[in-house]
């Protein structure tokens, strides 16, 4: 098996990984009464978007690992981990401004 099968794999689950702790993190939101603050109601759709990109990009790294074994993938791996990095680190760049201008619900 190709080091960069390998490397595939391991994106892979760590895609996949970071979209199952957005989604039980995104279940947690609210306190048990039903509210919900102002930045948790604007960042849900931030966390879906996160969740089902990641998701996308997790089937995408496993096709990239079993094309490994026939095609040299090494480019498009690359490729697909910075467009990955880049949009996840703009949907948390724009939750941290969400959370920062929005009332948190944390009380004055």
């Amino acid at each position: 098996m190709k080091h960069e099968s390998i490397i595939a794999f391991a994106l892979a689950l760590v895609a996949f990984g970071l979209a199952a702790l957005a989604f039980f993190e995104q279940r947690l939101v609210g306190f048990p009464d039903g509210f919900i603050s102002e930045a948790e109601r604007a960042t849900m759709p931030l966390a879906t978007v996160f969740i089902w990109f990641s998701l996308a990009t997790g089937l995408w790294f496993l096709r990239l690992g079993w094309l490994a074994a026939r095609t040299p993938i090494s480019r498009r791996l690359w490729v697909a981990a910075l467009v990955y990095l880049l949009v996840a680190t703009l949907l948390f760049a724009a939750a941290a401004l969400i959370h920062q201008q929005l009332d948190s619900g944390g009380g004055a």
